[in-house]
């Protein structure tokens, strides 16, 4: 929950980011567009760094709140604990595939994605069933998968071609309340689906009793 939360904000933040980039971009604004571009990515490494230290310092709460008890929680801790760590690549994720797809890159938008599925698929079976992992095999393949797309996005922007530059251009708070405040129905709409899920998973561990884990399972 904690790691999809902190990406759902990103994404929002992303696109919105993105969408100001692009806008300026398209205008000939490019140090402005650098300038949105930088301000997003310090936003993005702000709320990852708030979001590790806070999930990591408050862990067995966390764990508790989301379910993780009895048989359960050993491996939801494993894997909440691994989400929080590496809370930078799965936001850093959502950052990229809007940055490049506004970067006049759309294929390497999409070539980040099926990275990220296909190296989590191959990593999935190699960390559970052939290391023996378990949950904190999962959490490993899928951090990984998503760390693959951020090494991706970084590289895309070393290209010559690439406006995805850091700018040092400063001032311009309302850049900022921009992202954040056009950017908010966008963030309300994603995490929806997180607080639904989280719904569900309380409500069948109350009533499944010792099928909760089979149950949560499907």
């Amino acid at each position: 929950m904690a790691g999809h939360n902190g990406s759902v904000c990103l994404r929002a933040a992303g696109n919105r980011g993105g969408a100001l980039f692009s806008a300026f971009l398209a205008a000939g604004h490019i140090k402005r567009a650098r300038s949105i571009y930088t301000k997003a990515m310090v936003m993005w490494l702000i709320v990852a760094a708030a979001v590790t230290i806070l999930g990591l310092a408050c862990l067995d709460p966390l764990v508790a709140g989301l379910g993780g008890a009895g048989e359960l929680q050993q491996g939801v801790t494993d894997y909440v604990k691994w989400v929080l760590v590496l809370a930078v690549s799965y936001m850093g994720e959502c950052f990229y595939a809007s940055m490049l797809r506004n970067d006049n890159a759309p294929r390497l938008a999409m070539a980040g994605t099926l990275l990220s599925c296909s190296l989590n698929i191959f990593l999935d079976v190699f960390f559970i069933y052939v290391l023996e992992w378990k949950m904190a095999g999962a959490a490993h393949a899928t951090s990984l998968a998503v760390t693959s797309t951020v090494i991706l996005g970084l590289l895309a922007s070393l290209r010559p071609q690439s406006n995805l530059k850091i700018c040092r251009q400063g001032g311009r708070i309302q850049d900022i309340v921009s992202i954040i405040k056009v950017g908010m129905s966008n963030f309300l709409t994603e995490i929806d689906g997180g607080i639904v899920t989280f719904a569900y998973n309380t409500v069948l561990i109350q009533i499944g009793g010792a099928n909760a884990t089979a149950l949560i399972a499907v």
